[in-house]
């Protein structure tokens, strides 16, 4: 992710970093943003907090944080081998899958190439095949943002579940519509 960001020629700084119950650590969002962050000789405990910065060549910057219990609500609402207690990465090295979760926060809005946003979407698939470009490669997406629908209950009357399947479908033709309509506005030079 790190080196992706990188290539683009856009970054002078990007990383993430935790942050212990000991440390000095201050941030504020709004008209007035700021972090600080002075790391404690010793840290104390597990991370208590989780934060990714950028400082773009332009001058531009931007920065996020997030708690270990947000981080922890992510990992269970995304990551079943979490949820279930698995061996996996969220396992493994929390605190690295932490970091890299509030990175791809932090990046969902900040420029990027054309191959670092497809590099950055192909981290939210399962692939069942391995190629050359694996961009090539067809994929189940795990990671949806499900904002926009609510769960219909087994419990409802038919003619509700098929209602909410109605908006749910609406819903994804708007969506598809306006990625259509964002690559149209793409130069043909940047395409390729």
């Amino acid at each position: 992710l790190l080196s992706l960001a990188h290539r683009t020629g856009e970054y002078k700084t990007i990383y993430a970093m935790e942050v212990y119950a000991n440390d000095e650590f201050d941030y504020a969002y709004g008209l007035e943003p700021y972090l600080t962050h002075k790391p404690a000789e010793e840290p104390e405990g597990e991370p208590v907090k989780y934060y990714a910065v950028y400082h773009l060549k332009n001058g531009g910057k931007e920065f996020r944080v997030w708690s270990r219990k947000k981080i922890e609500k992510h990992a269970n609402q995304y990551s079943q081998a979490f949820k279930k207690g698995f061996t996996s990465p969220w396992k493994t090295d929390f605190d690295s899958m932490a970091k890299k979760t509030v990175l791809k926060d932090l990046l969902k809005y900040a420029p990027k190439s054309i191959e670092f946003s497809r590099q950055l979407s192909m981290d939210e698939t399962i692939k069942k095949e391995i190629a050359e470009d694996m961009s090539e490669v067809p994929a189940d997406y795990i990671d949806l943002d499900t904002s926009g629908y609510s769960v219909v209950d087994d419990d409802e009357p038919e003619e509700a579940k098929q209602e909410q399947k109605k908006d749910n479908k609406k819903e994804e033709k708007n969506f598809d519509q306006s990625v259509a309509d964002s690559q149209q506005n793409i130069p043909a030079f940047a395409q390729d």
